[in-house]
C-alpha cells in the first residue's frame, strides 16, 4: 500500500470571454494584414493606371474631306486653331483659304504684285511669316494669320445655324474675302478671318539678278532674313519694320551681312537656304545632301564665313523635302527612301572649326518606304505630321522619335501638304491634286517614350546623346528633358552613401551594446540612441543646410583625416589595452571604459583637425609642371601634337584642362603649352620661387577637386585606402591569423617575456603600414595609367553635397537599424555564448563568430529596413543638395532623387499632363525598386534564418 496518493492537478477552465476576444484579435490581425495588402495593391494599380497612358500613342479620327478651288499644286498649308478653315499657298505666290467642312473658297488671292514674278518664296507655318523673293532682286516681307472674335450678334447675312454649325459669310467689303462663322451656343458666334499682311519689298543689297533662294525667321523681337540672288550672291538680313507716322503699309528695313558663298567644285548654287533661329547658322544644302554650313566668328562684327562642309545623307539618297523644327535650331530632312533626318549644331569644343561646333544629325525616323513629300511642323512642340510619294499621313515626335499616330493611307496619290493644327488636336493634309482630308487628333504623350525615359537622347546643341531631365525650360521651343535616370542614380547614390555610413556604425554599436556594455550602461544608452528617430525630416534637413554643410566646407580635410585617424585610434588603444594586465584591467569600471573610448574618439577628433591642413599642403598642392607654367617657363605646342578633342577650341573648362595635364599639356590664354624645364638648377628654383609669387591661391583639395593643380595620387590614395584595409584584413583572417597565433604560442612558451600583446600590436602597426603602402602603389599605378579619380568618385566642389547628405541620412537611419540589430542580438540564446565561451573563446570571437551570424536574418531585415528608410527620404534630399539632376557619382557634388522629385515638382505639374504622369513614373519605379530590394531581404533573411533555426 503507497505511503500517499498522488495530488490530481485541479482543473482550471477558460472562461469564454477569453476564447471570443481571442477570435476577434485573429479576425481583427486577419482583416488588418489582408486590408495592408490590398492598400499596397490598390496603390499599385494606382500608379500603373496613371503610368501606362504615358507609352501609349494617339489616335485620329476622319473629321472632314474635299477639294481646295485652285488649279495649282499647293505647297504650303496651315489652319485656324478651331479647325474650321485652312489656307493654302502655292509655288507661284497664289493664296487660298478654304471651308474645311464643305470645301467652300472663303477667300482667294495672289501675293504676288503687278508686274513682279514671283521667284522664291519662305513660309513658316509657325509664326505665319512670309518672305517673298521676285525676279527684281527685292524681297516682300509679311504675315498669314487667321484671326478670331466671338460675339453675341452673328454678322450680316449670316444663315440660322445649329450650334456647332460653321458657315462661310461673304464681306461687305470684296476685298476682305468672306468669314467663317461658327455657332458656339444660342447667343454666341465665333467669326474667323484669314489675314494678310504685307510690307512694301525691299532691294537685296548685295549681288545682281533675281531672288533665287530665301528664309525668314523671328526669334522674340528679332527677325532676319537670308536670301540668295541669281549670281550667287548670299546676305543675311536684320530686319526692322518702319511705319510711316503719315500712314501707309509699312516697309521693311534691312541690315546686311555680306556670306561670301564658296562655290562646290563641279556643283550648281544650293537647292535650300536656311538661317536658324539664333542667327549664328546660314545653311546651304544640295539634293544629296551636302551641305555647307557658315557661321559668324565674330559675333559682334558679323564676319560670317565657311565653317564646315558635311555629308548628311547616305551615298544614293537624295532630298525630297526640307525645314525646320520648332525653334528653328534643327533642321529636317526627308530624302527619297522614306527617312526623316534631324540635324542640327551641337556645341563641339574638340571640333577643328573656327567656332568650335559642328553640324550632326542626331535623329533618324523611318517613316516608310516612299519618299517623304511634306513635313509639317507643330506650334507647340516637336511633334511632326509627315506625308510621303505613297499618300500615307503619319505623326512623329523628333525627340523621343516615338510614333504618334500609326500611319494612315489618306490618299491614292502623293502627298504634297500636312500640318497639325495649331493646339495639336487635329491634321491637315493635302495630296498633288488638291484634295484635303482634316482629322481630329487626341495625340497622348508625343515628349515620353521608352527612349527619352530610359535611354540617351541627343538634344539640341548637344554633341552626343546623355541623359538629362529638365522637365522646364526657360522658352516654349526648348525640349522638355524627361530622362529619370539621373532621378534613378540619385536616389542610388543618396542610399548607398548614407547605408556607407550608417550600417557599419549601427550594426557594430548594436554588437558593442549587446554583448559587452554593461547593463546599466546599456539602458541609458540604448534609449537614447532610440530617441534619435524621433528627430523630424525637416529638423535634421534644416541642420544639414545651415550647420553641417558650411562646416564641412570650411573643415574638409579635417573631415577626411578623421574617418580614417578616428577608427585607427580606437583600434590602436584596443591593442595598448592588451598592453595592460589582466588584474589591473578587470578593476576598471564599465562607465570608466566608456569614458575612456569617448576620451580617444575625442582625441581622434582633435589630432584630425590639427593634421588636416598641414595634410591638406602637403598632398594636394601644385606639382613641379604646375609651377614651371605658372611662373610662364613653357612653350606653345605644335598642333598635330595636341590631342584631337582639342580642337580649335579657345576656351577650356577646368575639367578639360585636366584631362589636357594628364597628357603633360597646359591651356593658357587660348594656347596649348608644355612646360620647359630651365636649364640650371638656380634658374629652376628663380622659376619655383616666381611661380609662389604669382600664385595667390592658396593650397587646398577645394582647389584640386576642381581640377585646377594637382596629380590624380592622391586622390587614388584616399579611394584606395578602404578597400585595401579589407583586402589585407581578408589576408590575415584566411592566411596569417592561424600561423600567426601559432607562432606567439611558440615564442610565449620559449620566452616568457614576448607576451601576445606586444606581438598583436606590432603585428597590428605591420598591418598598417602594410595598407599605406599598397594604398600608394596601388595609385601610382593608377596615375601612371593615365586615371584620375576626379573622372568618377570625385569632382568639383559643392557646398551640399553627397557627403553632407550621407552623413545626416546616416543619422536618420541608424536608430532604426540600431533597434532592430540589439534587440535580434539580445535574443540569441545565453547557451550558445556560454558553449563558445566554455570552448575557450573569447567575449570578441563569439560575438563575431557565434552571434552575429545567429543573429544574421535579424540584422539584415534591420539593413533593409533602413536601406528603405534611405531610398524614400524626402526633406533632407531637399534640403541638404543642390537638387541638381545628375548622373556622376562624385562624392563633392549635389544629386536629385526620385522622392524628391515628386515632392518639388508635383505641385506644379498640371493634372493628366505628361510631366504629371512622368512624376508618377518616379512614384512607381521607387515602389519598384523597393519592392525588389525587400523581396531580396526576405529571401536573405529567410537564408539565415534556415542556416541557424537548428541552433
Amino acid at each position: 500500500m503507497p505511503s500517499s496518493v498522488p495530488v490530481q492537478p485541479r482543473g482550471r477552465k477558460t472562461r469564454s470571454a477569453v476564447h471570443v476576444w481571442d477570435k476577434v484579435a485573429e479576425l481583427v490581425i486577419t482583416v488588418g494584414g489582408f486590408s495592408v495588402i490590398v492598400a499596397v495593391l490598390g496603390i499599385l494599380v494606382y500608379l500603373v493606371s496613371q503610368v501606362l497612358p504615358i507609352f501609349k500613342g494617339g489616335h485620329a479620327e476622319p473629321l472632314a474631306s474635299g477639294k481646295v478651288n485652285s488649279a495649282e499644286r499647293v505647297a504650303a498649308v496651315t489652319s485656324d486653331e478651331y479647325r474650321r478653315s485652312m489656307m493654302t499657298l502655292t509655288s507661284t505666290g497664289a493664296l487660298c483659304v478654304t471651308h474645311l467642312t464643305d470645301g467652300a473658297t472663303v477667300w482667294e488671292s495672289s501675293l504676288v504684285p503687278p508686274g513682279r514674278t514671283l521667284t522664291a518664296w519662305s513660309f513658316n507655318s509657325l509664326s505665319g511669316k512670309v518672305a517673298l523673293g521676285f525676279d527684281d532682286g527685292t524681297i516682300q516681307l509679311g504675315s498669314l494669320r487667321f484671326e478670331s472674335s466671338v460675339t453675341t450678334q452673328p454678322p450680316a447675312n449670316t444663315p440660322t445655324l445649329v450650334v456647332g454649325a460653321s458657315v462661310v459669310v461673304p464681306s461687305v467689303d470684296a476685298a476682305n474675302g468672306g468669314t467663317v462663322v461658327e455657332r458656339l451656343a444660342m447667343d454666341q458666334y465665333r467669326s474667323i478671318m484669314p489675314v494678310v499682311e504685307l510690307r512694301a519689298a525691299a532691294p537685296m543689297q548685295h549681288g545682281t539678278g533675281a531672288v533665287r533662294l530665301v528664309d525668314y525667321r523671328e526669334r522674340g523681337d528679332n527677325e532676319f532674313v537670308v536670301a540668295m540672288r541669281q549670281d550667287h550672291t548670299a546676305e543675311l538680313d536684320l530686319v526692322e519694320t518702319v511705319r510711316p507716322l503719315g500712314g501707309g503699309a509699312p516697309r521693311s528695313k534691312f541690315t546686311s551681312y555680306a556670306i561670301p558663298f564658296v562655290p562646290i567644285e563641279g556643283r550648281a548654287a544650293p537647292d535650300f537656304l536656311f538661317v536658324t533661329g539664333d542667327e549664328a547658322h546660314v545653311l546651304a544644302l544640295w539634293r544629296d545632301g551636302k551641305c555647307q554650313r557658315y557661321a559668324s566668328a565674330h559675333p559682334d562684327e558679323r564676319a560670317i564665313t565657311l565653317a564646315e562642309t558635311v555629308q548628311l545623307l547616305e551615298p544614293g539618297h537624295s532630298v525630297s523635302t526640307v525645314g525646320m523644327l520648332l525653334g528653328g535650331l534643327t533642321l529636317l530632312i526627308g530624302d527619297d527612301r522614306g527617312e526623316l533626318l534631324g540635324a542640327f549644331v551641337a556645341v563641339d569644343r574638340s571640333s577643328t572649326t573656327t567656332d568650335s561646333c559642328t553640324l550632326v544629325v542626331a535623329h533618324r525616323l523611318q517613316i516608310g518606304t516612299d519618299a517623304v513629300t511634306s513635313v509639317g511642323v507643330s506650334t507647340r512642340d516637336r511633334t511632326l505630321v509627315v506625308g510621303d510619294a505613297g499618300g500615307h499621313v503619319s505623326v512623329r515626335h523628333m525627340t523621343s522619335e516615338k510614333e504618334v499616330v500609326t500611319p494612315m493611307r489618306a490618299f491614292d496619290a502623293g502627298v504634297v501638304a500636312a500640318a497639325p493644327t495649331p493646339k495639336l488636336d487635329g491634321i491637315v493634309a493635302l495630296d498633288e491634286h488638291g484634295s484635303y482630308r482634316v482629322w481630329s487628333m487626341e495625340p497622348g504623350h508625343p515628349e515620353a517614350s521608352v527612349k527619352s525615359l530610359f535611354g540617351r537622347v541627343q538634344y539640341e546643341g548637344s554633341p552626343q546623346p546623355e541623359f538629362v531631365y529638365q522637365s522646364s525650360s526657360g522658352e516654349d521651343t526648348s525640349e522638355v528633358k524627361l530622362s529619370i535616370i539621373p532621378l534613378i542614380l540619385g536616389t542610388l547614390k543618396a542610399t548607398f552613401f548614407a547605408m556607407l555610413f550608417a550600417v557599419p556604425t549601427a550594426v557594430m554599436a548594436a554588437l558593442y551594446t549587446s554583448e559587452f556594455m554593461n547593463k546599466d550602461v546599456r539602458k541609458v544608452v540604448k534609449p537614447a540612441i532610440e530617441m534619435m528617430a524621433s528627430l523630424p525630416s525637416v529638423v535634421l534637413g534644416f541642420i544639414a543646410a545651415i550647420v553641417v554643410a558650411p562646416y564641412v566646407r570650411d573643415r574638409l580635410p579635417a573631415i577626411l583625416l578623421g574617418c580614417a585617424v578616428v577608427p585607427l585610434g580606437m583600434l590602436t588603444a584596443a591593442y595598448l589595452w592588451q598592453l595592460i594586465p589582466p588584474w589591473t584591467a578587470l578593476k576598471v569600471r564599465p562607465t570608466m571604459k566608456l569614458m575612456l573610448m569617448a576620451a580617444v574618439a575625442a582625441a581622434g577628433v582633435a589630432a584630425s583637425a590639427l593634421l588636416g591642413p598641414p595634410m591638406e599642403k602637403l598632398l594636394f598642392k601644385p606639382t613641379a609642371s604646375d609651377r614651371l607654367v605658372i611662373a610662364g617657363a613653357y612653350e606653345v605646342v605644335p598642333p598635330s601634337t595636341r590631342p584631337p578633342w582639342v580642337g580649335g577650341r579657345a576656351t577650356m573648362s577646368p575639367n578639360e584642362e585636366r584631362q589636357l595635364r594628364a597628357h603633360g599639356m597646359y591651356f593658357r590664354d587660348g594656347t596649348v603649352v608644355r612646360p620647359v624645364v630651365p636649364a640650371t638648377p638656380r634658374e629652376l628654383k628663380a622659376a619655383i620661387l616666381r611661380a609662389e609669387e604669382l600664385d595667390t591661391e592658396p593650397t587646398s583639395i577645394r582647389r584640386w577637386l576642381d581640377g585646377g593643380v594637382g596629380g590624380p595620387w592622391p586622390g587614388w590614395l584616399m579611394v584606395l585606402l578602404p578597400p585595401m584595409s579589407l583586402v589585407l584584413w581578408a589576408i590575415n583572417t584566411r592566411l596569417v591569423d592561424r600561423r600567426f597565433q601559432a607562432l606567439v604560442a611558440r615564442l610565449s612558451g620559449t620566452h616568457p617575456m614576448l607576451r601576445a600583446g606586444p606581438l598583436e600590436l606590432a603585428k597590428f602597426a605591420l598591418t598598417l603600414v602594410a595598407v599605406v603602402g599598397a594604398s600608394a602603389l596601388g595609385a601610382w599605378a593608377l596615375s601612371a595609367a593615365g586615371f584620375d579619380a576626379r573622372d568618377s568618385i570625385f569632382g568639383p566642389f559643392s557646398q551640399r553635397n553627397t557627403l553632407v547628405v550621407g552623413i545626416i541620412m546616416g543619422f536618420a537611419v541608424i536608430p532604426i537599424i540600431y533597434t532592430i540589430s540589439e534587440d535580434a542580438l539580445a535574443s540569441v540564446p545565453n547557451s550558445l555564448r556560454s558553449a563558445s565561451l566554455g570552448a575557450g573563446a573569447t567575449v570578441w570571437q563569439t560575438a563575431w563568430r557565434v552571434v552575429l551570424p545567429v543573429a544574421a536574418s535579424g540584422v539584415f531585415s534591420a539593413v533593409m529596413i533602413g536601406l528603405g528608410r534611405a531610398a524614400g527620404e524626402t526633406m533632407i534630399v531637399v534640403m541638404a543638395t543642390g537638387n541638381t539632376p545628375s548622373t556622376d557619382w562624385n562624392l563633392f557634388s549635389g544629386f536629385r532623387t526620385l522622392s524628391a522629385n515628386i515632392a518639388v515638382e508635383l505641385p506644379e505639374a498640371p493634372n493628366g499632363s505628361t510631366h504629371y504622369r512622368v512624376l508618377f513614373l518616379c512614384g512607381f519605379v521607387l515602389f519598384a525598386l523597393t519592392f525588389i530590394v525587400n523581396t531580396i531581404a526576405e529571401w536573405t533573411r529567410q537564408y539565415f534564418r534556415k542556416r541557424s533555426i537548428a541552433l
